[in-house]
């Protein structure tokens, strides 16, 4: 069994916002693609983050968004790129029966 997820907005200007989905589970496409300000794309994250998934918006760069450089950091890039905008952090820790 799956414990709800959660989630922490980064934002080029450093600061971080815990949240919750508004269904209590699972965030939807739409929350999603609120947390980013538009069309969301995956990112791969670099290892050590457990059962975590990064999402940024697509259009970032081409919209000029500001460079986060902390979700940047975090990221699994081509040398020289970034991501630009919020970026969104959605977590999934694992519940296994009999061990909680």
């Amino acid at each position: 069994m799956e414990k709800p997820q959660t989630a922490t907005i980064l934002r080029p200007d450093g600061t971080c916002q815990e949240c919750k989905p508004q269904n209590g589970r699972e965030f939807t496409l739409e929350e999603l693609q609120r947390a980013v300000g538009g069309f969301i794309e995956r990112v791969q994250i670099k290892p050590g983050n457990g059962h975590t998934t990064m999402y940024v918006n697509e259009d970032g760069k081409r919209l000029n968004l500001s460079r986060n450089v902390f979700a940047s950091k975090m990221a699994v890039l081509f040398r020289g790129d970034f991501i630009s905008g919020n970026a969104i952090l959605v977590s999934r820790e694992l519940r296994f029966p009999g061990r909680e």
